[in-house]
C-alpha cells in the first residue's frame, strides 16, 4: 500500500511541474522511478556516513566500512514489513534483541544452512525477544507469514499476499569469530535468470569479487550503502577489491531499486526475469 502512494505521489509531482510549463507531462515508468528513489536514498545514506562519496565504474577502491560490532547487544525491529536493519555485521557471541513496532504479528525463522540452530520467533507490538548468535558464520532469516524460502535460488521470495509484494521480509547476519573465514577471490555469477549465483559470497580483507554477467544487457551494480558502482557489460566480466571488513548489501539496478521507506531491494515488474525475487546478494568482508 504505502509503494502504490510512493508511485502515485511521484507521478503527480512531475504532472504538476511539467504542467507549469506549459506542456503535457510523459509519466514516469517504474523503473525511472525507483531509480529516482535509489539515488536519493544512497545519497542520504552517503551523508549519513559521513559523506562518503561512491567509487566510479569499475574501481577496485571502497572507502572503509566499520568492523563487527562488539557491542553485546544490537537490536532489529521489524516494522512496515520488514527487518531494520535489514543486514548486520556482528561479532559471535553477541546477543540480538529482535523487537516490534507495528500492531501487525511478526515472526522470524533462520533459513536453512545456518550455522546454528534458533527457535522461531513470535513477535507482537511492543514485545522483544533475544537471541545469542552462538557461532561464525551466515545467518539468513525471514517472517514466514509474508515470505518463504525458494530452495532453488537459494533466496526469500515475498508471498503474494504480503502488503509489501514484491518486497521480502527477509534479513541477515555476518557473525565474525575464530574458524569463520573467507577466500581471497570469488566468482559471481548474473544469471540469464536475473539472480545471482552465489547470492551470499564471504571473502577474506583484501579479497576481490569478479561478476560475470549472462545476460543479455549491461548490469549495473549498486549497493544499498553506496559503496558498489561497477558496469558488467553482456556477456563480460567486472571485478571489485573490499580492503576493509564490512557487509555490503548489492543489487543489479537494470532490473531491482530501493524501497526508500524501509531500504528493501525491490524487482521491477515487467523488467526483472526472475519477478518477484530482486537480483540482489551479499558480500561478507572477513
Amino acid at each position: 500500500m504505502y509503494r502504490r502512494r510512493l508511485l502515485a505521489g511521484v507521478a503527480v509531482t512531475f504532472g504538476a511541474v511539467a504542467a507549469g510549463c506549459g506542456r503535457k507531462a510523459s509519466r514516469p515508468t517504474a523503473t525511472e522511478v525507483l531509480s529516482s528513489a535509489s539515488r536519493a536514498f544512497t545519497s542520504a545514506l552517503s551523508k549519513a556516513a559521513g559523506g562518503v562519496s561512491v567509487s566510479p565504474a569499475g574501481s577496485t577502491l571502497v572507502p572503509s566500512v566499520a568492523s563487527a560490532s562488539t557491542a553485546e547487544t544490537l537490536t532489529i525491529t521489524a516494522e512496515s514489513f520488514s527487518f531494520q536493519p535489514l543486514s548486520l555485521f556482528v561479532a559471535s557471541g553477541a546477543t540480538i534483541t529482535f523487537t516490534s513496532t507495528d500492531v501487525t504479528p511478526y515472526a522470524v525463522q533462520l533459513a536453512p544452512g545456518a550455522p546454528a540452530a534458533w527457535p522461531k520467533i513470535a513477535l507482537t507490538q511492543g514485545k522483544s525477544v533475544t537471541q545469542r548468535i552462538s557461532a561464525p558464520g551466515v545467518y539468513r532469516f525471514y517472517d514466514p507469514t509474508f515470505a518463504t524460502w525458494d530452495a532453488s535460488a537459494s533466496a526469500v521470495e515475498s508471498l503474494t499476499a504480503s502488503p509489501a509484494y514484491p518486497a521480502a521480509m527477509e534479513g541477515l547476519l555476518c557473525a565474525t569469530g575464530t574458524g569463520f573465514s573467507g577466500t581471497e577471490v570469488v566468482s559471481v555469477s548474473a544469471t540469464k535468470g536475473g539472480l545471482f549465483s552465489p547470492t551470499v559470497v564471504v571473502i577474506e580483507m583484501g579479497g576481490t569479487v569478479t561478476w560475470t554477467n549472462a545476460l543479455a544487457g549491461v548490469c549495473q551494480l549498486e549497493s544499498v550503502d553506496g559503496l558498489i558502482n561497477v558496469s558488467v557489460r553482456a556477456g563480460g566480466t567486472a571485478s571489485q577489491a573490499f580492503p576493509t571488513t564490512g557487509i555490503h548489501h548489492y543489487y543489479c539496478a537494470n532490473y531491482a531499486g530501493l524501497d526508500p521507506a524501509t531500504g528493501q531491494v525491490v524487482a521491477i515488474q515487467g523488467v526483472a526475469p526472475g519477478y518477484p525475487l530482486a537480483m540482489q546478494g551479499w558480500i561478507c568482508v572477513v
